[in-house]
């Protein structure tokens, strides 16, 4: 597992690994800290995932966050400790509010490689799940996916994908 963002990390990403899944990060998180990259307001995380199959997040647990994921390719599932379970695909905007305190788990449900991109935004809320279609606001922060390269911004966050698409968070 590394800590610091590879020398030839182009995009100035945090890359940190485990078995079965790669993952980059745009703030510190899990075992990938930048103390000069924490948070960008109430956005704490942009994390890029590539999970083979089989492989994933065994429970763990959140608090006073919404977590939105994205699924590029692949078959995401999801379950938490409030007895939700759901399959995302490729499309929607999954979200679960995490209120107090949830444990949760998720892995990739495909024959394929899993690519999701999980946005983390502090704030309260009850726990409970939704999805939604981009565009789509999630506690505050505007997220959408576009063709075209915009500008980042004091209160916006670009990330250009590798299939030449942008996520962009308007906070």
């Amino acid at each position: 597992m590394s800590d610091r963002p590879a020398d030839d990390d182009a995009d100035g990403r945090g890359r940190s690994s485990q078995p079965g899944i790669e993952s980059w990060h745009s703030f510190s998180s899990g075992p990938y800290y930048d103390p000069e990259r924490i948070a960008m307001g109430r956005l704490v995380g942009v994390d890029e995932h590539l999970v083979q199959p089989g492989a994933g997040f065994d429970w763990h647990a959140h608090r006073g966050v919404h977590i939105a994921t994205w699924v590029l390719a692949g078959r995401l599932w999801h379950e938490d400790s409030g007895g939700s379970a759901q399959l995302v695909s490729p499309g929607a905007l999954f979200v679960q509010s995490t209120g107090t305190g949830i444990r949760h788990r998720e892995w990739n449900a495909s024959d394929e490689s899993l690519r999701f991109v999980q946005i983390t935004i502090l704030a309260d809320a009850e726990v409970g799940t939704w999805s939604a279609e981009l565009p789509a606001t999630v506690a505050g922060v505007r997220v959408d996916v576009v063709a075209d390269e915009v500008a980042a911004g004091p209160d916006r966050f670009v990330l250009p994908m590798a299939d030449g698409h942008v996520l962009v968070l308007d906070l």
